[in-house]
């Protein structure tokens, strides 16, 4: 059993494309490997770097909360203050307790700030790292906001929060009696968060209760306000072009939010870019190899292959020349090229010789039938003469020019309105001539009136009715019946003619001729014979022609319908 046959062309573009397409699928695979894996290790980074600032600054606010509250609770000088004392004495001692927390402040980072209230809370000493945090105005500020919450304080601990030249400040505050002590820790290094990371972002620090206390724009836009959750430390989303880390201080009820802008540098590294370049240009560059092995191979390919095939079904003669670049592929296309050529010739010559046979058979029946009904016309003329009857003779001689005019026709094939029309022409020119009745009936299909037959089709045996037919009864009249009538088959459209008359019909010996197809050179049935040839030249096998009698003699044409394209070409067939 053979091999099943394929397609080159086809074969080559889908090895292409599909070699293609798996190096294509490895290489976005790798790349959206490669990207995610990144993307998922940068939003890791961000989010340590924010969990590590929110661990440092909720662990430096539990330390200064119990630095606070051990000086509340142990330190000498802070309970001397809470106790009735002078002036001095009180002077001298938050003195002393303000020199001890300012060592430890400038010895500790979670320290940025402290106040030490004391006769009765009426006056207050405080300090600051002023290289950082606050200035004296700000302090002096942050005081008189402390003041109303320290005054409602009764020995206990408790966090507030202010906000001091646009940043946040918690301050922790313990009461004793007539002293309080408040210790003060700033956010303002939070927007550093990010400085470390591959992309830096903005800081935001709200509320529980969605209060913008830093970075209001932004949380603005992003509407944090609505979508930080009421409980719980973490959440992390992309909003509005952003990816947004917020994580909650429990000390201080703060979410520190860090949101970074997502835009091409923060989804790719330069490494990434260059694969996903790297693979574009792969994509492009396929293209471009495909379109030029499309154009310079497969094209070429399919268009010989087309010519080969147009030349099988003789759609065309020759070979076209290929616009091609490869030298093997000329080469193919010269070499057929040649061979059709030398085909052709050898057709043309075929050809040629079998047109010449067919012309010389067309003429030689043309030959035949154009003396034949010449001379039955002059034979009418003449009697007309004899009779002297020189009004009739002009009448007949314009008759009879019309009808040599229609026989003398170079078509082949008219149209079968002509044909009876001609016909019943014929059959009043004899009307005037012959001693007896003649009659003739037509029935034609209107559907068929205006298709193509051969020229001389009805007129031929409706003339051999009146030259050869004899009636039963001496004196009785001719009567010649043409019925047409449309036949429709699976093969196609036909038409069917049937010339009957009612005389003694046709004799055995004629009828085995035309039957048979066996036409003698005797000179007998010479239109017939010429009918049944020219039918064989213009339809071929297709044509089917019966003789038979029933009543008389009846001649039966069965032809196909030629559309006008076909008729031309028939008749252009005949005439060369």
């Amino acid at each position: 059993m053979g091999k099943r046959a394929l397609s080159m062309n086809r074969t080559l573009a889908w090895m292409l494309m599909v070699g293609y397409t798996a190096l294509l699928v490895l290489l976005l695979v790798i790349s959206l490997y490669w990207i995610s894996n990144t993307q998922y290790e940068v939003e890791r980074a961000e989010d340590e770097a924010l969990a590590g600032y929110v661990d440092r600054a909720s662990d430096e606010m539990s330390m200064l909360e119990r630095h606070i509250y051990d000086t509340y609770a142990t330190n000498r000088d802070f309970l001397a203050l809470s106790g009735l004392q002078s002036y001095t004495e009180n002077y001298e001692t938050a003195y002393y307790l303000r020199e001890a927390m300012t060592s430890k402040m400038f010895l500790e980072n979670y320290i940025h700030g402290f106040a030490i209230f004391y006769d009765n809370l009426s006056n207050v000493w405080y300090r600051t790292k002023d290289n950082v945090y606050l200035t004296n105005d700000e302090m002096r500020q942050a005081v008189e906001a402390i003041r109303p919450g320290v005054l409602s304080i009764v020995r206990q601990r408790t966090w507030e929060r202010l906000n001091i030249g646009g940043e946040p400040v918690m301050v922790v505050t313990c009461r004793r009696d007539n002293a309080a002590i408040s210790g003060m820790y700033c956010l303002k290094d939070a927007g550093d968060i990010g400085s470390g990371l591959r992309r830096p972002g903005q800081v935001a620090i709200l509320t529980d209760v969605g209060e913008a206390l830093r970075g209001a724009e932004l949380a603005d836009a992003l509407g944090l306000a609505q979508r930080l959750p009421a409980d719980g430390g973490l959440f992390s989303q992309r909003l509005g072009g952003y990816r947004v880390h917020a994580r909650r201080i429990p000390q201080a009820n703060l979410w520190i939010v860090l949101a970074v802008k997502i835009d091409l540098w923060s989804l790719l590294n330069a490494w990434q870019l260059g694969l996903l370049l790297l693979t574009t240009a792969s994509v492009v560059a396929v293209i471009l190899l495909y379109s030029f092995f499309r154009r310079e191979f497969l094209r070429p390919t399919r268009e010989l292959t087309q010519a080969m095939e147009q030349l099988r079904q003789g759609e065309i003669s020759e070979v076209p020349t290929l616009d091609v670049r490869f030298t093997e592929m000329r080469e193919v296309n010269r070499t057929l090229a040649r061979m059709v050529s030398e085909i052709e010739s050898q057709k043309v010559k075929i050809y040629e010789e079998i047109i010449e046979k067919q012309k010389a058979q067309m003429q030689y029946l043309q030959l035949q039938l154009r003396p034949h009904f010449y001379l039955n016309g002059l034979k009418t003329i003449n009697a007309l003469a004899i009779n002297g009857d020189t009004e009739a003779i002009q009448s007949m001689v314009y008759a009879v020019s019309d009808h040599l005019r229609f026989l003398f026709r170079e078509s082949q094939l008219v149209r079968l309105s002509e044909e009876l029309d001609f016909t019943e022409n014929y059959v009043a020119l004899q009307r005037q001539t012959a001693a007896r009745d003649i009659r003739l009936e037509v029935d034609a299909d209107p559907a068929v009136r205006e298709w193509l037959v051969p020229i001389l089709c009805v007129q031929t045996f409706v003339e051999n009715s009146v030259k050869y037919a004899r009636t039963a009864v001496s004196g009785a009249p001719l009567a010649m019946e043409v019925r047409v009538d449309m036949l429709a088959t699976e093969e196609g459209r036909y038409i069917d003619l049937i010339i009957s008359d009612n005389c003694q019909g046709y004799s055995d010996d004629v009828l085995e001729r035309v039957n048979s197809g066996n036409f003698g050179d005797d000179g007998r049935a010479v239109g017939i014979g010429n009918i049944l040839r020219r039918c064989r030249l213009l339809y071929g096998e297709r044509a089917e022609l019966r003789f038979y009698n029933e009543g008389g003699a009846v001649s039966e044409l069965i032809l196909p319908e030629l559309s006008e394209d076909e008729g031309e070409a028939r008749q252009e067939e005949a005439r060369t």
